[in-house]
């Protein structure tokens, strides 16, 4: 037994080296054909590539001249083989294809590199990345065949298993697709095939099973799954998926991992160790092996990398089996692919014939000059080339007056006779204008890149800052401050080298010996006093230097943690207070986003952090007495957003003297969840807006900051927060002002979830995570949860959508039991005695708040069909009523039928009403009720309402997904782009020019901001702008802000009593109100939203 043992150990012993020898051999080998008389006998089975089996090539010729230049693929330099090689990656679960790509790109240094067709962020295995040469290749390989494995479950038991296989069996060759609803392409019908499909395994108790399939590229496996249900009878969806196959690759061929290829990146830049470097990355004629070859010689490679087609006289050997338009490898006599071409002539046509072309190109591989010239060398160019230097030919090889009489009778000029042949005219300039191979076209490109590079240093020069000490006298002070407000080097180079220009050596020693005190001062000082703060528990912060849009300096402090990370243990839990750090904190960038997942531009992408409760802080350059403080909470409907500043910038603010503040908070499950018990209360996002607040008061004055004059605002969301604080006891205090645009906590989407509505959802989670319910333990479930990771839990919120991406806000804020850090006990809807009646509070909506869903309904056509096929179902769901019984909810569909669309339903005449729909459902009956509700109040300070209506350069509705052209009013939102820089931020607004109206617009709005945050009033007596009138009860008086939607010159407009039918109609509609358990739809309480 021992002895067998034994045998087998040396027989694996020695298939293993002879494997490894194999590499060596094809790593080191000298693979090349050998001119020669004789037919090679040669056995290439072994040889790699694209040499491999070459022996069994068609012969045309073993007569070139081989070139010593280029290398066989394997034995190509590092760099040159990192530049033409790709990955078979094992893509990750999690991270997008386009975030792979780029981690990729910068692990490996390399300029390019692109992916082999996108994989969904879930959805792990084969995915092919080509890089910078390489990713010539990528749309050849995108449009190649692939293969998937997946898990499936269907929504209902089927009577056998046999009745899978047929449902599959049914669901081959071509197939009608659309993409679903969240995808990356435009949703439209088209056809995809399905060349063969195959059920592994199927579990009937769990209806679960698993298919491999192999399908046409941009084939949607998740649309399959589901047209396997339908096709079944029951309903079906797929749980995971992995690509196995690529194109020609497949996860057995060598497929790697994002840490090997860190692992081989980090082994050769510390140890110079290229051996995983070449396991972890493939020459790119890898992707080549199964098309048909045409080897051609050295000579001719440049010709072809240059865009001349392929001659049969250039040709060496060519493989069996090619027909016309056929896609062909061109390849090297070392096995280097030089361009991909489309087959002109057949296998047979070639060996029948001894000129003509045989390909032509389709895409370049190889780099030019990669092979030297070799055109334009024989006799007859010669001669030619002769003839141009003695004036017999013009510059252009054509003849002229001179050109000997024997040139002109025996010289054939090809090029005119092509022309001549293939079109029907002789025309000498009508082919090939732009010769190749002249010395004067190499000497001109020459000179002409030489004049760019003059022109470009000139061009630098001329803008380079005047660095003379000898015209001005220049402190080190002064030096730095123009270092940091640039944000460039000093190059001491350019000024050693202007100072010794001068003619007197004497005077450069001397200003070379100050420039280096200078610099020295620099360095010993470069951080500004200014930028150092030290908080109220001694943690130090250093920050950095910015200018407003204006150009007026501003302090930044980025990334301020005000709690601890909510991470752990803190998930789940009220912020705790941040613990001092020891080491100076450089506050130089902005903070992680919290983890989010964004239904309004409909992403699939899950992006940001858990450990994300960081504010920025801005501050003037120069604060000569305490400044009010405004601080900003951000929209998304407690799901998205953020308080940095790409999302909401100072530019445009601190144009004006203030302290302004932008902070996260957390979002989705993790900041709302509720089981509406001790365990997990809720409201935590909330609570870290007031954790916000604490820190302003402790802090804010090392800033420059007055404590006692505090104003916040929002947006949408946000807006909603500032009224939330205004009946927050925990608030009471921190702040002295509110602003709410476009949002109250009355709108229904922002408003305190429904009894027992919080706690379903949160055991529905917890059941999605694997954290189900036993025995009534909240406790359990919630720790369970703690466990999860974050990305799976913001990814789950968005199955909690009943109808589109409707309700959108699937965890809201909840009425919270009496315990000490409760943030809210009451429902807001009925309560009159708050502290917030007792301070100012400006508060406004824009002309078109509901195009934000609107838009996306109209432009979109699959979704105007599917609101008109579900009428009934989606109103209710869509605008928060679907809480009443069945009757109710028909009831209060039926009366806004009749209000908005005169019982007609959408049609074109009527898709302005369902913006009127949305706005007022949404946003406009919201304010409405929270107004009536301060007025009710005897002690209510000064209330200023706006409408917002400006038709500006670009829209939010782009945005949600409305169309980049469309207009559709002043959608939600609008108001953000003249208080935030966000067009410079945002991609969809690159393409738009600012109005003189923008401009001014911005100018007024800011001003009208900060001069409530200074006096309480928008309008102050010597504020130079129309008076802006309190409102005190109804009808109400408001501002009107902006153009009128382009009606309108006047930017500020005083009016009188906003939308009174709409106002009264939702008054009358009461759709909102909470009701008694026992009016809820069957199955409300344990149903699913």
């Amino acid at each position: 037994m021992a002895e067998i043992i034994e045998k087998k150990k040396k027989h694996k012993k020695k298939g293993k080296e002879e494997i490894e020898n194999l590499g060596e051999i094809q790593k080191s080998g000298d693979f090349q054909l050998k001119p020669s008389d004789a037919i090679s006998k040669l056995d290439t089975s072994d040889w790699p590539l694209l040499l491999k089996n070459f022996d069994r090539l068609n012969i045309r010729t073993n007569h070139y001249t081989p070139l010593p230049f280029g290398a066989s693929p394997l034995n190509r330099p590092l760099k040159e083989y990192i530049k033409t090689g790709f990955i078979n990656l094992d893509k990750p679960s999690n991270p997008s294809s386009h975030e792979v790509v780029a981690w990729i790109k910068r692990i490996l240094k390399v300029e390019k590199t692109g992916h082999s067709g996108t994989l969904d962020p879930k959805v792990t295995g084969c995915l092919i990345v080509c890089i910078d040469r390489a990713t010539r290749l990528v749309k050849s390989q995108q449009s190649a065949g692939k293969e998937y494995v997946a898990v499936f479950k269907l929504h209902s038991a089927v009577e056998s298993v046999q009745r899978v296989h047929q449902a599959l069996d049914k669901l081959r060759g071509a197939l009608f697709q659309r993409p679903p609803l969240i995808s990356a392409v435009k949703r439209q019908l088209r056809v995809r095939t399905c060349y063969d499909s195959k059920l592994l395994d199927y579990d009937e108790t769990r209806n679960m099973g698993v298919f491999w399939g192999s399908y046409e590229a941009g084939s949607y496996i998740r649309t399959m799954c589901v047209h396997l249900g339908l096709v079944l009878g029951v309903g079906g969806q797929m749980l995971e998926l992995r690509r196995v196959r690529s194109g020609i690759q497949t996860e057995n061929d060598g497929m790697v991992t994002m840490h090997d290829v860190l692992d081989a990146q980090y082994a050769y830049e510390n140890h110079k160790d290229e051996s995983l470097l070449h396991r972890v990355i493939k020459p790119l004629e890898g992707l080549l092996i199964s098309h048909k070859r045409i080897i051609v010689k050295d000579s001719t490679v440049n010709a072809i990398c240059y865009g001349a087609q392929v001659m049969l006289p250039g040709v060496l050997r060519y493989e069996d089996g090619i027909e016309l338009n056929d896609e062909i490898v061109i390849v090297s006599t070392k096995g280097e692919a030089i361009a991909l071409a489309i087959a002109l002539m057949t296998t047979a046509t070639m060996a029948s014939c001894d000129h003509g072309v045989c390909a032509k190109l389709k895409r370049v591989i190889m780099e030019r000059d990669t092979y030297p010239r070799k055109w334009g060398m024989g006799p007859k160019a010669s001669k030619k080339k002769e003839l141009i230097a003695a004036g017999q030919l013009d510059k252009y090889g054509k003849p002229n007056e001179n050109t000997p009489k024997e040139w002109l009778t025996g010289y054939v000029d090809y090029s005119k006779t092509a022309a001549t042949t293939q079109n029907g005219a002789s025309d000498e300039n009508n082919k090939r204008k732009l010769s190749v191979g002249s010395t004067a076209d190499t000497s001109m490109d020459v000179s002409t890149t030489e004049k760019k590079k003059k022109k470009k240093k000139q061009k630098m020069d001329e803008e380079a800052p005047d660095t003379s000490i000898a015209d001005a006298s220049i402190t080190a002070d002064e030096i730095a401050l123009k270092r940091e407000s640039k944000q460039q080097n000093f190059s001491f180079a350019l000024i050693f080298k202007q100072f010794c220009s001068d003619r007197s050596l004497k005077l450069a020693m001397l200003k070379i010996s100050f420039l280096f005190l200078t610099l020295t001062a620099i360095v010993t000082a470069r951080t500004s006093e200014k930028l150092k703060v030290q908080l109220h528990d001694g943690s130090r912060l250093v920050g950095r230097y910015l200018t407003s849009d204006s150009g007026k300096g501003i302090r930044a402090w980025m990334g301020v943690p005000y709690a601890e990370p909510p991470v752990g243990n803190l998930r789940f839990k009220s912020p705790e207070k941040k613990k001092p750090w020891d080491d100076v904190l450089k506050a130089y960038d902005n903070p992680p986003i919290c983890i989010q997942r964004d239904p309004f531009r409909r992403d699939l992408k899950v992006e940001g952090s858990e450990d994300c409760l960081y504010l920025n802080v801005y501050s003037p350059e120069v604060v000569e007495e305490p400044l009010p403080v405004m601080v900003f909470f951000h929209g998304g409907g407690y799901m998205c957003g953020s308080g940095i500043k790409p999302f909401y910038g100072p530019d445009y603010l601190l144009d004006h003297d203030i302290i302004y503040i932008g902070a996260n908070f957390r979002l989705g499950p993790l900041g709302f969840l509720s089981t509406e018990q001790e365990n997990c209360w809720g409201n935590f996002g909330l609570k870290d807006q007031t954790q916000v607040l604490r820190w302003i008061k402790e802090n804010i004055a090392s800033f420059g900051g007055n404590p006692d004059s505090v104003t916040i605002f929002g947006e949408s969301a946000g807006g909603a927060s500032v009224t939330y604080h205004m009946h927050s006891k925990l608030s009471k205090g921190l702040f002295h002002r509110g602003i709410s645009e476009s949002g109250t906590n009355l709108a229904p989407w922002g408003a305190v979830a429904h009894e027992n509505i919080a706690r379903t959802r949160a055991e529905r989670l917890g059941e999605m995570m694997g954290c189900s319910l036993e025995d009534s333990n909240y406790q359990k479930m919630i720790e369970c949860l703690r466990n999860v990771p974050a990305f799976n839990i913001t990814e789950a919120f968005y199955d909690f959508f009943e109808w589109d991406t409707d309700q959108m806000v699937p965890f809201p804020p909840v009425i919270e039991g009496p315990h000490s850090d409760a943030f809210l006990t009451e429902n807001p809807r009925f309560t009159t005695n708050m502290h917030g009646n007792e301070i100012p509070w400006m508060t406004g909506i824009t002309s078109e708040e509901g195009a934000m869903k609107s838009a996306a309904l109209i432009y979109n056509d699959d979704l105007t069909r599917d609101l008109l096929k579900n009428w009934n179902r989606a109103l209710p769901i869509s605008l928060y009523y679907n809480h009443y019984s069945d009757q109710k909810q028909a009831a209060i569909t039926t009366k806004i039928n009749d209000f908005y669309f005169n019982n007609e339903k959408l049609k074109l005449h009527t898709q302005q009403n369902l913006t009127n729909l949305y706005t007022d459902g949404w946003f406009f009956h919201a304010m409405i009720d929270y107004l009536k509700l301060r007025f009710s109040s005897d002690n209510h300070a000064a209330t200023y309402v706006y409408l917002f209506t400006h038709k500006g350069s670009c829209s939010f509705t782009e945005i949600f997904k409305g169309g980049a052209e469309a207009y559709y009013g002043t959608s939600h939102a609008e108001d953000l782009q003249y208080l935030f820089p966000i067009r410079k931020d945002l991609k969809y607004f690159f393409n738009s020019i600012p109005t003189e109206q923008d401009k001014l617009l911005t100018k007024l709005i800011t001003k009208l901001w900060v001069s409530f945050a200074y006096y309480s009033d928008p309008t102050p007596e010597d504020g130079g702008l129309i008076k802006w009138i309190p409102t005190e009860g109804f009808p109400l008086h408001f501002m009107q802000i902006g153009n009128e939607n382009g009606k309108n010159n006047d930017l500020l407009i005083m009016k009188k009593d906003l939308y009174p039918e709409r106002a009264a109609f939702w008054e009358s509609l009461k759709a909102h109100y909470p009701v008694e358990t026992n009016e809820m739809p069957k199955n409300f309480i344990k149903g699913e939203l």
